[in-house]
């Protein structure tokens, strides 16, 4: 775990350069704009960019439970840099009713929760980096995700019915439209 400034600064460029030379058209689709969701205000375009950013590493124990996947990092940053004009666009599943949420299989990171309800554009207040190992024998950590916003539970990639979750933990619930929703079905 980097323990100054400096070493988290070397670490986050080094995971990007490292993902650039092992997958280089997700480390292109990085730098951009989610589709659906929270939003950025201003994406930093490079790893130099991105590894400048006062993230803060989190520890897994501090997050609540069901937020963090085995062997990631979590990085935090409140850098109005980075949220500047950044909005969150997700609900939580513990702030919806349960009847309004379905689960969507086949998102880029796996099964998602959703909904047909407009959820509020709110200000971010905070940005996420969350690093996993490259592979199961390289200790070598690449950028997984990054998002603005409060992070949520994560979804078992394995989930087949929405019935599998417990919605008491906080799942991030995105927006859909009903066009999309009927390709779910």
């Amino acid at each position: 775990m980097p323990h100054t400034n400096y070493e988290l600064i070397g670490f986050v460029r080094a995971a990007f350069e490292y993902l650039e030379r092992v997958n280089a058209y997700r480390y292109k689709t990085f730098f951009r704009q989610r589709p659906a969701g929270s939003q950025w205000g201003i994406i930093p375009p490079s790893p130099n960019a991105w590894a400048v950013l006062d993230w803060v590493e989190v520890p897994a124990s501090e997050l609540p439970a069901g937020t963090t996947m085995p062997g990631c990092r979590y990085f935090r940053t409140t850098l109005p840099l980075m949220i500047c004009d950044a909005v969150e666009q997700i609900g939580l599943s513990t702030e919806i009713p349960h009847d309004k949420i379905f689960l969507v299989k086949g998102g880029s990171h796996g099964p998602y929760l959703a909904t047909l309800e407009e959820l509020p554009k709110k200000p971010a207040t905070e940005a996420w980096l969350v690093m996993r190992p490259a592979g199961k024998e390289d200790s070598t950590f690449v950028p997984w995700t990054a998002f603005p916003g409060r992070i949520a539970a994560t979804i078992p990639p394995a989930t087949q019915d929405i019935k599998e979750l417990d919605l008491s933990q906080p799942y991030a619930v995105k927006h859909v439209s009903k066009e999309t929703a009927e390709l779910c079905a």
